[in-house]
């Protein structure tokens, strides 16, 4: 387990000129990210699994389709904190695999 270290006198302003636009494909999603918060997830990794999304159960294996649950967690996938606070399904198609 990790030390965390939260210094007392920081102090993180969104400003205009240190800050990053990331847009999600609509125009209302459009997201500011502070350059210091954006800093600090390069530090952590590009895709790492923070904390959480263990498998429910065995993942099920039906033909070239693979369906598993994962538990909520914490997670940075290519510079970006996702939290996911509910359980999630997901079904991979492998016939494009084969």
């Amino acid at each position: 387990m990790g030390i965390s270290y939260i210094p007392t006198d920081q102090v993180l302003h969104n400003t205009p000129y240190s800050q990053i636009l990331l847009h999600e494909n609509t125009e209302d999603s459009k997201v500011y990210i502070s350059r210091h918060v954006n800093q600090l997830l390069k530090m952590i990794g590009d895709d790492l699994i923070l904390k959480g999304l263990q498998l429910v159960q065995d993942p099920v294996i039906d033909g070239f389709t693979v369906s598993f649950s994962l538990t909520p967690g914490l997670l940075i996938q290519d510079l970006t904190l996702i939290e996911i606070n509910e359980q999630v399904n997901l079904s991979i198609n492998t016939s494009p695999f084969d």
